[in-house]
């Protein structure tokens, strides 16, 4: 895997994680609320397997510096598209997981004209469950439901972001109506959670599935909580990959 900072006007360097063969659909993978592109450690070197895949650390996560003013979605979506458009990357199929959906769903509307399918894992915000109560609730019930392991990968990411960043974030993901916003984007999406998730709940994903306007279907990963890219990395990788060969184009 490749790591570099690109540089953005604002000042801010988003880090990208790339690697796999060029000359395919660039697999773009958008990590959640509080995490980094090692939510993806396990499923990048799948996809890296048969194409080209780009991880990246959203503004103020991981090795992205924090921006010196709060970051709405539309704002992270903004910078992922700017970083993608300086190192190349043309056609791409965005992987978004939990907060990373809305990301996606908002870069999709910006850039139909490069955007050629979405995988939303594990999608937010539930309109039913938008507030910091039910979220805590739901976040608290999923890590009895995840792995040790996972729990310590996502305990970690959260503590090098910080608490202030987390939060000021989080009232940017509540604001988000990703299924209004959804209906604007007019690709094919596939809706991915797991069987055992609390926070991305079956009634929730089969609204999004219904929002859409492109051809969408709602795939379950067996034994998977929230965090399917770790613990459903392979099932995921399947789903991404029938996506990516169903539309190819240019890639890195």
């Amino acid at each position: 895997m490749h790591s570099t900072h690109v540089r953005l006007p604002e000042g801010v360097d988003v880090a990208l994680h790339r690697s796999g063969p060029p000359g395919t659909t660039t697999a773009v993978l958008v990590h959640g609320i509080g995490m980094t592109h090692r939510t993806f450690a396990d499923l990048q070197p799948l996809l890296a397997s048969r194409g080209p895949v780009v991880s990246v650390d959203l503004p103020g996560f991981g090795a992205t510096a924090r921006p010196s003013r709060a970051f709405s979605i539309a704002d992270h979506a903004a910078a992922l598209d700017a970083a993608l458009e300086r190192t190349g990357v043309g056609r791409r199929v965005l992987v978004g997981h939990s907060m990373g959906a809305q990301v996606a769903v908002e870069h999709a509307v910006r850039r139909p004209d490069v955007v050629a399918g979405m995988v939303l894992v594990g999608p937010v915000v539930d309109r039913r469950r938008r507030s910091l109560g039910a979220q805590a609730r739901d976040l608290g019930l999923d890590t009895l439901r995840e792995p040790p392991g996972v729990n310590a990968r996502v305990l970690t990411d959260y503590v090098r972001g910080g608490p202030g960043w987390y939060l000021a974030t989080l009232r940017t993901m509540f604001a988000y109506d990703i299924a209004e916003q959804l209906t604007r984007a007019r690709v094919p999406v596939v809706v991915v959670r797991g069987e055992h998730d609390p926070v991305a709940r079956h009634a929730w994903c089969r609204q999004l599935v219904a929002a859409a306007t492109g051809p969408a279907e709602l795939v379950t990963v067996p034994g998977s909580a929230h965090v399917v890219p770790i613990t459903g990395s392979a099932p995921l990788a399947g789903v991404i990959a029938r996506l990516v060969d169903a539309n190819p184009g240019a890639g890195l």
